[in-house]
């Protein structure tokens, strides 16, 4: 059991934080942006300071305000991962990995997270030679989660993770055995994953029931006559006739932050399309109409487009209409449809490195069958 009291008298955002959870399973914490949860997450793993208050760990204090007791980090063995990774830039994937299981050992941790059951849960084999620059942010969590379990703590603490490692949860406590305390702003999400739900407010933490649908009787309903049907022409395929690109992806999950779900169609590339029923690991065909693809010599700012993809033009393809066709490889070919004033305008050019652009909304998304 983890036996939480804390307290700190923030004129900004005070917590008055007190709760029990087993060391087991999964715990929630929703609750809206700036109620505190980072905040004490930040105080049960020892980087934040309470003003007064306990924290207990089964038999270990790890804070006590009276006495006083105040273990650091290290000690405490909480694993921390909070948004944006913290990776550190100038190593590698495998190194920043690495340096967990290292930290691990400096404290005098026995070794039972093994650095390839990690890799292979994780999904990280194709880029442990990656620098951290190359990493998509999908990525980047999943390397500080990486880190995170190697330095074998007794908890991992889980600032707003996304979709997708959520989805991994359930099988780190049951391969890993340790439990799982996270915070979130989507109530009905962190329901589906986490086996208790608490909820902050104003600072102030307070269980909450997750509700279990309970199952109802099919109605018996009397049989309609069979309606008379005449013989209807197909309708036409609206996108006959135009150029596209089709991608075949998988889904690495949903963002709640953004409303978005990230799609992964090549190693460490990735698109983002307007879904939230899509569930992680499903294969996905995404098109996305050659016309609906912009094309810029650099990332623009202040535009509206979630996906910019870096690439290389293989292909132009000239039409008397005064459009141009494109074929870009950005992982995968890309075809996009630009004027003969555009490519003149940006000096396009087979081998030029350019950046296409497009909106999650103009992606077209249908499950693989399985």
């Amino acid at each position: 059991m983890i036996a939480v009291d804390l307290h700190l008298d923030d004129p900004r955002t005070p917590i008055g934080a007190c709760f029990e959870t087993d060391l087991a399973g999964i715990t929630a914490i929703v609750g809206p942006r700036g109620s505190g949860k980072t905040t004490l997450l930040r105080m049960i793993a020892g980087l934040t300071k309470p003003d007064r208050g306990r924290l207990t760990m089964g038999e270990r204090v790890l804070f006590e305000s009276r006495v006083p007791i105040n273990h650091s980090p290290d000690r405490r063995r909480m694993g921390l991962v909070i948004p944006g990774g913290q990776l550190f830039p100038h190593l590698s994937v495998r190194k920043n990995l690495v340096f967990g299981r290292e930290e691990g050992r400096r404290v005098g941790v026995e070794e039972q997270i093994g650095f390839d059951d990690v890799v292979a849960l994780l999904d990280l084999g194709e880029q442990l030679e990656w620098a951290t620059n190359r990493l998509s942010p999908m990525q980047e969590s999943r390397v500080a989660l990486g880190r995170a379990l190697l330095m074998q703590p007794e908890m991992l603490l889980l600032v707003s993770p996304d979709s997708a490692i959520m989805a991994l949860l359930s099988e780190i406590v049951t391969l890993f055995k340790i439990p799982v305390l996270f915070t979130s702003e989507d109530r009905e999400g962190a329901a589906r994953v986490a086996g208790k739900l608490l909820v902050m407010v104003g600072g102030a933490v307070e269980p909450i029931k997750i509700a279990k649908k309970a199952p109802t009787a099919a109605k018996k309903s009397k049989p309609k006559p069979a309606a008379k049907t005449e013989p209807v022409a197909a309708p036409k395929d609206p996108l006959a006739g135009e150029i596209s690109t089709v991608l075949t992806a998988k889904v690495w999950g949903y963002d709640s932050r953004d409303g978005l779900t990230r799609l992964e169609y090549a190693p460490g590339r990735e698109i983002s399309v307007m879904r939230d029923d899509l569930m992680p690991g499903q294969e996905v065909k995404a098109t996305i109409l050659a016309r609906d693809v912009g094309v810029a010599l650099a990332v623009p700012e202040g535009l509206g487009y979630p996906n910019v993809l870096e690439g290389i033009i293989g292909e132009i393809t000239p039409h008397k209409s005064g459009l141009v066709d494109l074929v870009i490889d950005v992982g995968a070919p890309l075809s996009a449809q630009v004027t003969k004033g555009t490519v003149k305008q940006l000096g396009l050019a087979e081998g030029k490195t350019v950046y296409a652009l497009f909106k999650s909304s103009v992606i077209r998304e249908e499950l693989v069958a399985e």
